[in-house]
């Protein structure tokens, strides 16, 4: 029965993102040519890029979180999948676009930045974090969700005419994921590993 559970959930989700990649690209002429019409001060605010967002926002849902044991690979995916499309044909790149900036404004980052591994007794998030700060770092679990805010810390290099100069950047970040299905909130675990952040969850027991 698991198993049985396992295919036909693997299989909805194939046709999610399958269907997601294909009203996409689908649309993409009809989206290109609104934005062009507008601004690029008003772009932000476009039908547009509401209706794209509204879309992702539907296709990537609660729901999607609940039914995939590995969301973020399957999004990795079919984000993979868009630009391949664009390149077979439209022999060009950047069909991803909307997605990367959609999931930037929904989770913070990219999907490349987060792996969603797991073991017998727990489901990891492991969160890429470039220069981050572990000594400014809050993890908490709310509404149904993991929050992680912190600070970044950043060194750019800038050559000119044999002169070596640095700049020492510091960002803040909030980044909210929703909490894996089937999980206990109230007993997660954090650590850092480089540039890394581990947050574990540990799975509900089913008591036989």
């Amino acid at each position: 029965m698991k198993m049985k559970w396992k295919i036909l959930t693997g299989m909805i989700v194939g046709l999610l993102l399958g269907g997601a990649t294909t009203y996409f690209f689908m649309n993409y002429d009809i989206v290109k040519r609104d934005q062009n019409r507008i601004s690029d001060t008003s772009k932000l605010n476009s039908p547009s890029k509401k209706t794209i967002d509204s879309f992702f926002n539907d296709s990537f849902g609660r729901d999607f979180f609940d039914l995939n044991s590995a969301p973020f690979s399957q999004m990795e995916k079919m984000r993979r999948n868009m630009d391949k499309l664009f390149e077979d044909q439209l022999g060009s790149l950047g069909g991803s676009d909307s997605f990367d900036n959609w999931f930037e404004n929904r989770f913070g980052g990219s999907v490349f930045d987060i792996k969603q591994p797991e073991d017998d007794d727990y489901i990891y998030y492991e969160i890429k974090l470039e220069g981050l700060d572990k000594n400014n770092l809050q993890v908490n679990v709310k509404n149904g969700n993991l929050e992680v805010s912190g600070e970044v810390k950043k060194v750019e290099e800038n050559k000119s005419e044999g002169s070596l100069s640095k700049s020492y950047i510091h960002q803040s970040f909030h980044r909210i994921f929703p909490v894996p299905r089937g999980v206990q909130e109230d007993k997660i675990e954090f650590e850092v590993d480089g540039d890394k952040l581990i947050v574990k969850f540990p799975k509900r027991k089913i008591n036989l």
